[in-house]
């Protein structure tokens, strides 16, 4: 096996139509690698002297940060994504920046909507699900900082479309820097019970100012590009028509994600979710391989498709699934084998959490051979069939959890979770088969 993913990996370095993926994921996925230490580190910091409790009251309210974002952001920043590259083709590259400024303005006003809405009913909100009114204070702050939640997410795609990637991975890594560096200054020298709540709330604060700075002065350094075809910009009308679907579809997504950490803090003690926000952390590493490598194919695909070169569609994207299985599976492995001794370290009522793990392991292995299925039909025109597969899967995800965290917790939250991935991840498989005439799923069993 191991010389066969040798094999494997020396194929694709060889591969001139596969490098920018390649070496793009492993851009990326370095920084995360970096990243992903820097935040285990924090985390086993953050859980040995705040408690499972503090760290399960500061995940809920990043929950309820990571859903007010999914609103304001409505499906935009992945609406650029795709609408970006096919003007590029018709225009030349300077147009992306008045699209970039159309859909921040969009994005903008959505999130002043949504944030009004969170400040009102924050009280509510903490009382009436939580039963906790602790939470009101800090739900009702959080609506001031989802206006750079939104941002930050719109000026990282942007990075991602100019195709600076060592500085897209840059950016994976620095939120993790300052996390920590944050959390060892507000530990040691400003301790208070909410400081990784206040955390929280400043990354994103942090990296907009940085994003853009960033963004502002490469615009500046850039030349005026005379030979730039007049044409119109996307009406509000096309972005919002192509940005809904991918609302809905991320709003799933957000669910699949955060739904058993809202559920748990519902009807579970705030230190089950302290538990399982580690162990959801522990597979980091993997989500972010297999992001990294769709978050490169992406645009590939979209412009792949806007040229209607399929083979070559095909091509990208069955190579992408297999990368995505031989550089996740030796991460899988690691945490199955040493998972529990991992847990231990964080200390001893965090090993609780160890049958969660290895349910949720096993939808990370479906994840791992299916690769960036999501991303190929939102980047083909397809987003609204995604959609409603995502739909699908959320609305299960739901059910299951309803159904099972008040009895099993963390275990039940965790087969719930793995339920959903597994419908949303094997039916996308399915509809692309279906449409395209071919399997993006990796089987590493077939023979060759």
């Amino acid at each position: 096996m191991i010389q066969k993913m040798k094999d494997k990996l020396s194929l694709y370095m060889n591969d001139s139509r596969f490098k920018d993926i390649l070496f793009g994921s492993l851009y990326t996925t370095l920084a995360k690698v970096v990243a992903m230490v820097i935040g285990l580190v924090t985390s086993i910091i953050g859980a040995r002297y705040y408690g499972a409790d503090m760290v399960g009251f500061s995940m809920i309210i990043s929950s309820i940060l990571g859903i007010g974002a999914i609103l304001s952001i409505s499906g935009l920043t992945t609406a650029m994504l795709q609408i970006i590259p096919e003007y590029i083709t018709k225009s030349s590259e300077h147009i992306s920046w008045s699209i970039y400024n159309k859909i921040l303005y969009l994005m903008i006003l959505v999130t002043i909507v949504v944030s009004t809405i969170y400040y009102f009913l924050s009280g509510a909100i903490a009382k009436y699900m939580f039963h906790n009114p602790e939470l009101g204070f800090f739900i009702a702050l959080s609506s001031g900082i989802l206006i750079f939640r939104a941002v930050y997410d719109l000026n990282a795609a942007k990075i991602r479309l100019l195709g600076e990637l060592k500085l897209y991975a840059l950016f994976q890594v620095l939120p993790k820097i300052f996390t920590f560096i944050l959390l060892l200054v507000l530990t040691f020298f400003f301790f208070n019970k909410y400081n990784l709540v206040y955390i929280v709330f400043s990354m994103p604060v942090i990296m907009t100012i940085i994003s853009s700075v960033y963004l502002y002065k490469y615009k500046k350094s850039q030349p005026v590009d005379t030979t730039e075809k007049m044409i119109d910009l996307p009406k509000n009308k096309t972005i919002f028509s192509i940005a809904f679907p991918m609302l809905v579809t991320s709003g799933m997504f957000l669910l699949i994600a955060q739904t058993d950490i809202i559920m748990l803090g519902m009807y579970r003690p705030t230190s089950e979710v302290g538990i399982y926000s580690v162990v959801l952390g522990l597979l980091l590493l993997i989500t972010f391989v297999i992001n990294s490598i769709e978050v490169i194919s992406g645009p590939k695909f979209s412009k792949l498709f806007a040229e209607k070169n399929f083979d070559e569609l095909k091509y990208v994207a069955r190579k992408s699934s297999q990368l995505a299985f031989f550089v996740s599976l030796p991460l899988i492995m690691v945490l199955l084998v040493f998972g529990e001794w991992i847990l231990s370290i964080y200390g001893e009522e965090f090993m609780y959490g160890y049958t969660a793990l290895l349910i949720l392991l096993a939808g990370q292995f479906v994840s791992s051979i299916v690769g960036p299925a999501g991303y190929f039909l939102d980047m083909t025109g397809y987003q609204k069939a995604f959609r409603n597969i995502v739909l699908m899967a959320g609305a299960l995800n739901i059910v299951l959890n309803y159904i099972l965290i008040p009895s099993y917790g963390i275990t039940g939250a965790a087969i719930a979770s793995f339920s959903s991935v597994f419908v949303w991840k094997v039916g996308t498989s399915l509809y692309i088969k279906k449409v395209f005439g071919f399997y993006i799923i990796y089987n590493p069993f077939a023979k060759k």
